[in-house]
């Protein structure tokens, strides 16, 4: 996903616009990192449907791994991703 993105945007380079083309990369992956670092940031099991939340929105866990949560914080992160879609 992340690095299918990043092609996307070298690819979209014009010729000659290596430098534009290098900071919209650089600012991309600075997004990215933040994205992943909040579903690392304060790993507590009381932070967990939070951290799972993005984990799931964006494509970052398959799932098989979300299915090994317990019925009740599958159930929490669908009902938030419903109201963050709705």
């Amino acid at each position: 996903m992340f690095q299918d993105e990043a092609q996307a945007i070298i690819a979209g380079a014009a010729a000659g616009e290596h430098h534009r083309a290098y900071l919209a990369l650089y600012r991309h992956l600075q997004e990215r990192d933040r994205l992943i670092a909040d579903g690392f940031d304060d790993g507590s099991r009381s932070h967990a449907v939070v951290h799972l939340l993005p984990w799931r929105q964006h494509g970052l866990i398959t799932n098989e791994e979300f299915a090994a949560f317990s019925p009740e914080t599958c159930a929490a992160v669908a009902w938030l991703l419903g109201q963050i879609t709705s």
